[in-house]
């Protein structure tokens, strides 16, 4: 698995992981055109790590519909 998010799918710039208010992984936004993926249905599990859940993120992210 790649640690790093694919370009904006929009505009190819950065992107980068937001947070909840209990700072958990929630979603993606692009840091120029500010496109923004939240995943209202994820959530954390009990037994999971931060960095477990963050690497969920990031595959969804990096996942692109096939050319």
């Amino acid at each position: 698995m790649s640690t790093e998010l694919k370009p904006c799918p929009f505009c190819g710039s950065k992107a980068t992981i937001s947070h909840n208010f209990n700072y958990e992984p929630d979603g993606v936004i692009c840091l120029h055109c500010h496109a923004f993926v939240k995943w209202t249905n994820f959530e954390m599990g009990k037994k999971e790590t931060f960095g477990e859940a963050q690497g969920r993120l990031l595959e969804k992210w990096n996942r692109r519909a096939e050319e």
